[in-house]
């Protein structure tokens, strides 16, 4: 394979494990793929000195380490790794989260026909209590909606799954404000307008440990996501009704979800939105266009409905059988 792209690989670090950050370190050393760049910013660690040296040590001239010495938050480094990134990829690896080694080669791969798009594969939670480790995947979801869908109705996306064209995001900014779901807030932005490839491998390792989030944290993380959601409905619906389309029921299961129903109530019940939607919908006077499409809204609740017991039976197998937890190999590398 030609290697004509740059990938940057950005490594997040904050009062890391030392053991964990050593392993990510090596997953992006050990890459299949070799024209990168490794970036690893510190936000303002205690034990800087331990990090710069286990760095050192590593030996190679891939990568460059940057520091602040106030603690600012992730959206902070990630913007500081993009800005100076010069790859043609990103690829974002937290300090605790690890790569499978052929991950770079395989996302860049899978982009060749379409370079301005974003890769996105299954990874696998680790589960350091137990050992064992879970495969997350995508694909069922994605057999009947699209990603940006995916995101606002479903569920949200690890970060370290994607491989992003840098353009896009020197574009934008990570959001200082966000604490918690800073990532998620870009990944909504990204994949509002951008097209993406699913690749059905897990070549990402997510690690779930103790020391991530106090339950206090938990609290404030769901607080920041509910304003969110509810500030992005509000902002953005009567595009969200657009991009919706003929999915409209999607958008009122994702209010459901995100107990946001009333402003769905409060848009629709607003006579000048009522306008817009309705004569977009039967088009003023083509009535046959209308009936047909009322008709492809009748078949597309059915197919949801068909989904959802998919989706139900799916988790009843999953917790009767555990599909998908695996004992970790111990001889296996990554």
């Amino acid at each position: 394979m030609i290697e004509k792209y740059l990938v940057t690989i950005g490594i997040t670090t904050y009062n890391s494990n030392l053991s964990y950050l050593s392993k990510a370190i090596d997953s992006a050393i050990q890459q299949t793929y070799r024209n990168i760049e490794i970036i690893i910013f510190d936000d303002g660690s205690r034990n800087v000195g331990e990090i710069e040296n286990l760095i050192k040590n590593k030996k190679d001239k891939r990568i460059t380490f940057l520091k602040t010495e106030i603690n600012s938050g992730v959206s902070n480094s990630l913007n500081n790794i993009i800005s100076f990134s010069k790859g043609d990829y990103f690829s974002w690896c937290p300090d605790d989260d690890y790569m499978h080694l052929s991950k770079i080669e395989l996302q860049v791969r899978s982009l060749e026909s379409e370079p301005q798009s974003i890769s996105i594969c299954n990874h696998f939670q680790v589960l350091a209590i137990f050992n064992t480790k879970r495969m997350i995947k995508h694909a069922f979801y994605l057999k009947f909606v699209d990603i940006f869908l995916y995101l606002v109705t479903f569920d949200r996306i690890n970060g370290g799954s994607l491989l992003i064209p840098t353009s896009m995001l020197k574009d934008k900014k990570f959001n200082l404000s966000l604490k918690h779901i800073q990532d998620y807030d870009m990944w909504i932005k990204l994949f509002y307008k951008s097209k993406h490839v699913y690749l059905n491998k897990a070549l990402f390792y997510s690690r779930q440990h103790s020391k991530q989030a106090s339950n206090s944290d938990k609290k404030k993380a769901l607080e920041e996501i509910s304003k969110f959601y509810l500030d992005f409905f509000k902002n953005n619906m009567h595009n969200l009704i657009y991009y919706f389309g003929k999915r409209t029921y999607l958008l009122i299961i994702m209010s459901f979800k995100f107990r946001n129903i009333n402003t769905i109530v409060d848009y629709f019940t607003n006579k000048k939105n009522c306008q817009k939607y309705f004569l977009n919908f039967f088009n003023k006077k083509k009535i046959v266009f209308s009936l047909i499409y009322l008709f492809k809204f009748i078949g597309n609740i059915l197919f949801f409905v068909r989904e959802i017991k998919n989706f139900i039976l799916y988790k009843i197998l999953l917790r009767l059988f555990k599909v998908n937890f695996l004992a970790l190999n111990k001889n296996e590398k990554f």
